[in-house]
């Protein structure tokens, strides 16, 4: 008879608190979060500009069909949308450095609800099935206390509907 094991999950969370401009990724063990710090710090500065700041002009005019009107062609997705994705793609990076490490075996993401949706299109498979909870807020500027005990109520959320 032959048995298949299942791989074990490190201890280790990851919480990853970010936003267009700034990331910090603490960690903590499971599941009381003990020795909870702070282990990695991104930044996108680019996104801290103004949009004038960072793109040269305004949209080209184009003509329509057959001779018909000009109209602006303006970029499919907006200043925020664009540095946001851009950030999302670093982070991404180094979450998979991370799990390649076996340096974590849950992730738990808050970020505003922009950023959220737009890094959660981002995600691989392997990361999107390690991500055990997501908080819709802007904490990038909170301690290390006050994200830990917001994870640890999302935590206990969680574990109270399972």
């Amino acid at each position: 008879m032959t048995f298949k094991r299942e791989q074990r999950r490190p201890s280790a969370v990851w919480v990853l608190v970010a936003d267009r401009a700034r990331a910090r990724l603490f960690s903590g063990e499971w599941p009381d979060l003990a020795e909870f710090c702070e282990v990695r710090a991104l930044a996108h500065p680019e996104s801290t500009l103004h949009p004038r700041d960072v793109e040269s002009d305004g949209p080209g005019r184009f003509r329509g069909e057959a001779g018909g009107p000009a109209h602006d062609g303006d970029a499919e997705t907006d200043f925020k949308h664009r540095t946001a994705i851009e950030f999302s793609r670093q982070i991404v990076d180094e979450l998979e450095h991370g799990k390649s490490q076996n340096l974590y075996g849950r992730l738990v993401v808050i970020a505003p609800p922009l950023f959220l949706g737009v890094f959660r299109e981002r995600l691989p498979d392997p990361i999107a099935n390690s991500v055990i909870a997501e908080i819709g807020k802007e904490m990038t500027c909170a301690d290390a206390s006050e994200i830990r005990s917001h994870v640890r109520e999302a935590i206990s959320a969680m574990e109270s509907t399972e």
